[in-house]
């Protein structure tokens, strides 16, 4: 029996009394189910080729960092994960950058100052309205992954009037929470836990992510980076505190209870072997095609699940998500 198995039936064990303590194991591996790190000390690798970064200054004070690459077609917003950014993109960027424009972003207060007061989905989706005024582009396709596909869902209810199409990737915010499960999260997911994970099962973490429970070698440098940053404890620190908001922010600005009122067209994408969503551990009986269920209340909506995937689709299959992605904005 592997770790993964072994840690699915840990928990149906603890079901009856979830609040009675639960095995550090069992602690350590939930934070693999909202964590995907990349790019936390801006370090090249050689075998991914990096793009410009470019900084855009918001009307409301904060910076944004962000690729600018291709040209011409349609002009596609990039939203990257839970504790990721935009190098989260950087396997499938060569893929459509000869037929549209991308612009993949970080999202603000990441790493660069203490505060959590700007972190939120709903502020997030204000921050993307502001770097689309700054670029001055009034409508682009918005594409987000994992967190940022809540994130993007938001917007999308939001400010209809400024998103051509809506494309969302293994994304957050279908799956729904009760208020137990939600506290569970609220008494687990603590700085020390995050802070005291092992550098194996920091690992472990990231392989969950992909196909096959491996990291691929071009993703190496996420956990180089990844490990890096632990060496930094000031911005470790910072690290972990984003996460913990993030986390909280997904559980308490849900978007599950919206989803009828999205009118715009939208492609759902999931992996067949997500081991993220839906959350293993606290719904061990459910699966993808549970989810695909609730992204279809989005009225005007494709969803496809692609074998050979896991979390981290476009990282798993570039070409193939890219043919899925340049088939469905196409009519633009």
């Amino acid at each position: 029996m592997n770790n993964y198995t072994r840690l699915k039936n840990e928990f149906k064990s603890l079901n009856k009394g979830l609040f009675r303590g639960a095995p550090s194991l069992l602690i350590t591996s939930i934070v693999a189910l909202f964590i995907l790190t990349e790019n936390l000390l801006g370090q090249e690798n050689t075998t991914m080729k990096f793009p410009t970064e470019k900084i855009a200054k918001l009307s409301n004070g904060e910076q944004m960092f962000y690729y600018k690459v291709g040209q011409g077609g349609s002009n596609i917003l990039l939203i990257h994960g839970l504790g990721s950014d935009k190098k989260a993109w950087l396997n499938i960027l060569p893929m459509l950058t000869e037929d549209h424009t991308l612009y993949a972003i970080d999202l603000p207060k990441y790493l660069d100052t203490d505060s959590t007061a700007g972190i939120g989905m709903k502020k997030y989706a204000e921050d993307l309205l502001l770097f689309m005024n700054e670029i001055r582009i009034d409508k682009m396709v918005v594409c987000g992954h994992s967190m940022g596909g809540q994130v993007a869902m938001h917007f999308a209810l939001a400010y209809p009037d400024r998103i051509q199409k809506l494309i969302l990737l293994a994304p957050a915010g279908l799956e729904t929470f009760n208020n137990k499960e939600r506290a569970w999260f609220e008494t687990y997911i603590t700085k020390d836990v995050l802070k005291n994970q092992s550098n194996e099962q920091i690992k472990k973490n990231f392989d969950i992510n992909f196909h096959g429970d491996t990291i691929p070698e071009s993703a190496s440098f996420m956990l180089k980076e990844r490990l890096d940053l632990k060496l930094d404890s000031l911005r470790y620190g910072r690290y972990i505190d984003y996460i913990i908001t993030c986390i909280h922010s997904m559980l308490n600005e849900p978007v599950h209870q919206e989803l009828s009122k999205i009118n715009t067209p939208t492609l759902v994408v999931f992996g067949k072997e997500d081991k993220l969503i839906p959350n293993a551990i606290l719904h061990s009986t459910l699966d993808v095609e549970d989810i695909i269920i609730q992204a279809n209340l989005i009225p005007n909506s494709t969803s496809i699940i692609l074998d050979r995937a896991g979390h981290f689709v476009q990282w798993d299959l570039n070409q193939l998500l890219s043919d899925k992605i340049k088939q469905f904005i196409k009519p633009i």
